[in-house]
């Protein structure tokens, strides 16, 4: 009343001024709603029917005229605000409906300025009549289109079919931590990771299921404490997410499926061949389990936001993967962050994509380019003029793609290893599969263990006669396959620790799931194997079979399943054990893996 405004108005505006004032969850709130919908509300309703004379609605017909005028304008002019909001936003004839009938309700803003304009002379008592009738119309009409369009809209969404949802760029960033040390980094990495402006970080913590996970609980809120403090540090606000799980690879990929990530970063410590092993396996699982999503592998001597250059290595084939572009617009992103300069080592034709993605990122983008066209030389031609502050990028592959392979499996502990005082990088692009690819869970045992090609890497890697230990026969069939890396080294170490399978007599069968195969693979000895007890007589024919990490369990027993049938083949056993070279046993593969 002191700004000359009417009570009504200015109750209206103080409402508008102390509303965002008051929390959203509290004593206070809940009191002022109360008060307002069981007090003020009612009696102000009550006022206005106090005011209406129904007389003059049968003594005149200029009442119903205004009614009819009001309402005609008010369906008409939000109709027609309906039907231009749905064509500019591309939207149905269900949702325009549901615009409308949201927003043709008129009721307390109309009522107060209808009201105003009476006590001031200004409206007569028609208006007010034809208001209320108004109201009477569009707060019926309101809720019945509301009611028929949010049916009509949900039928029609239960039969389409669901676009699957892609990560984008841009769409939060998952941040692996394991213990206080690792956070640090791992957030270092996530906060150059996430856009500036955009998109969120989350610190998750997974803990394994079993005996002491209440201890493990407690453990981890100290470590995502650090976690958001080292957030907070870098002006960003962390959400840190403690998740139950039977194993680290489930907590990972599920929690990047409900929290929509776009990048998965983790953190690498390269020890040992038997750490190396076990993070391999781990990292392979989360690979074949997040296909759509950017995951990205930190190793950090010194902080990550300290190193003056990066040296991107992109190999053949990798610039014809899906997300090739996303990959590499989330590492440049990373090197603008960080105030790095770029220098890509590629061949000719991938440093033409490179160039065309640079061009089209906002902001312009200086980068170096090396060719290098021998990549079993990386290694050293990086060395070249690497300093100890540079950081080394690697953008990798996926096991299934045409540019993996096993010299890309084992490059970065290769890198790791010539370049241990150096920042290490891997990225992995996302990619979505395609519709002939195998998805997981499908056993495909059409396609196990069949075809010439499975038959002569088991022949061309076959012991034939051999005499000796179990163990030497495992460590020299696995350097035949794999080579001589600390990797292979693990994984013949892993397979002497599983219990041998006597499949028939006098054969016997080892089994396992490694990260460095790419398909399932069959190694095969034969003469007279030694085992550890000395009780068993030797064995004839020793069968190794191994899965990559990408296949689930029930394609693994099915290659198993297989092969025990291929063996109970009446004379199959007798023939593999009299080859005497792998041009002898070539033949019988094929027949076998035909069959």
């Amino acid at each position: 009343m002191l700004a000359g405004v009417e009570a009504l108005i200015g109750a209206f505006l103080a409402g508008l001024a102390f509303g965002p004032l008051v929390p959203e969850q509290g004593v206070l709130r809940n009191r002022l709603e109360f008060t307002g919908h069981a007090l003020l509300i009612p009696f102000f309703l009550l006022k206005i029917g106090m005011l209406v004379d129904p007389a003059a609605l049968v003594q005149s017909w200029n009442g119903w005229r205004v009614a009819l005028f009001m309402c005609v304008a008010v369906i008409v002019t939000k109709g027609l605000a309906a039907w231009l909001s749905a064509r500019c936003l591309r939207f149905g004839r269900e949702e325009a409906g549901l615009i409308f009938g949201l927003s043709v309700n008129q009721a307390a803003a109309t009522l107060a300025a209808v009201l105003v304009g009476r006590e001031i002379g200004l409206f007569d008592e028609s208006i007010l009549n034809g208001t209320v009738l108004m109201m009477l119309v569009s707060c019926t009409l309101g809720p019945w289109v509301t009611e028929r369009a949010g049916r009509r809209l949900a039928e029609r969404q239960s039969h389409e079919q669901p676009t699957p949802w892609r990560a984008r760029d841009g769409a939060g960033v998952l941040a692996a931590v394991a213990s206080p040390a690792g956070a640090e980094r791992v957030l270092d990495l996530a906060l150059l990771a996430v856009p500036p402006d955009s998109g969120f970080i989350h610190a998750l913590h997974v803990v394994q299921e079993g005996p002491g996970e209440q201890q493990a609980i407690l453990r981890a809120d100290r470590i995502l404490g650090s976690a958001i403090v080292r957030g907070a540090a870098g002006g960003r606000e962390i959400a840190g997410l403690t998740r139950l799980a039977p194993s680290p690879v489930q907590g990972i990929v599920h929690a990047s499926r409900e929290l929509r990530a776009g990048v998965i970063v983790m953190g690498w410590s390269d020890r040992s061949a038997a750490r190396l092993y076990l993070f391999r396996s781990l990292l392979d699982r989360i690979l074949a389990g997040t296909p759509e999503r950017t995951v990205v592998v930190g190793r950090w001597p010194h902080a990550p936001g300290t190193s003056p250059r990066m040296r991107a290595a992109v190999p053949p084939l990798v610039d014809q993967q899906q997300g090739f572009d996303e990959g590499i617009r989330i590492l440049c992103r990373i090197a603008r962050h960080a105030g790095t300069r770029m220098e890509f080592v590629a061949t000719e034709a991938t440093q033409t994509r490179i160039r065309g993605i640079l061009a089209a990122l906002p902001g312009k983008l200086e980068a170096a380019f090396a060719v290098c066209d021998r990549w079993e030389d990386l290694p050293g031609f990086l060395r070249a003029d690497l300093l100890d502050s540079d950081l080394v990028a690697l953008v990798s592959a996926r096991r299934s793609q045409a540019a993996w392979g096993t010299e890309l499996e084992r490059l970065p502990s290769e890198l790791a290893r010539r370049f241990p005082r150096n920042n290490l990088l891997l990225l992995f692009p996302p990619v979505l599969p395609g519709p002939d690819e195998l998805q997981p869970g499908v056993p495909g045992e059409a396609t196990l263990l069949k075809g010439t090609q499975v038959a002569a890497h088991c022949a061309s890697r076959a012991l034939i006669g051999w005499s000796g230990m179990l163990s030497g026969a495992v460590a020299l069939l696995i350097e035949k396959a794999l080579g001589t890396h600390p990797s292979a080294r693990a994984l013949a170490a892993v397979l002497l620790g599983c219990e041998a399978v006597e499949l028939l007599p006098g054969v016997m069968l080892l089994h396992t799931h490694a990260g460095m195969v790419r398909e399932v693979t069959l190694l095969l000895a034969t003469g007279r194997i030694s085992l550890p007890d000395a009780e068993p007589p030797p064995a004839r024919l020793l069968l190794i079979l191994v899965s990559p990490y990408s296949d689930p369990p029930e394609r693994h027993l099915a290659a198993l399943a297989r092969l025990v049938r291929l063996l109970q083949q009446p004379g199959r056993v007798e023939d593999l054990i009299a080859a005497r070279s792998p041009e002898t046993l070539t033949p019988l593969l094929d027949a076998a893996f035909a069959a």
